[in-house]
C-alpha cells in the first residue's frame, strides 16, 4: 500500500512538470539582437584554445556565440578581488 502511495506521488508531481512546462513553452521569448560591429582580430584564436567544444560549432554558430561574447562583456562589469573595477582594455 505504501508503495502504490508513493508511486501516485510521483505520477501526480510529473504530471505536474509536464503542465508546468507546456505553459513555459508556449511564452515567447524575446528575440535577441546581437551586435553588428566588427568582432575584434584576437577572439577567433581565443574561442578555439580555450573552448574546445567550440571546434565543433558551424561558422554561423561560432559567429553567434562571439556576439554573444559580445553582449556579455558590454553589459558585465569585471571586478578584481578586493572588487575594484578592473580598467577596460
Amino acid at each position: 500500500m505504501e508503495g502504490l502511495a508513493i508511486v501516485v506521488a510521483f505520477a501526480l508531481i510529473f504530471g505536474r512538470l509536464l503542465a508546468i512546462s507546456a505553459v513555459l513553452r508556449r511564452i515567447p521569448a524575446p528575440s535577441l539582437r546581437l551586435p553588428t560591429g566588427p568582432i575584434p582580430d584576437t577572439w577567433p584564436g581565443i574561442v578555439e584554445t580555450q573552448c574546445p567544444l567550440a571546434r565543433r560549432l558551424s561558422s554561423e554558430e561560432r559567429e553567434r556565440l562571439l556576439r554573444l561574447v559580445q553582449i556579455f562583456l558590454a553589459t558585465n562589469t569585471s571586478t578584481d578581488p578586493v572588487g575594484s573595477p578592473l580598467p577596460k582594455r
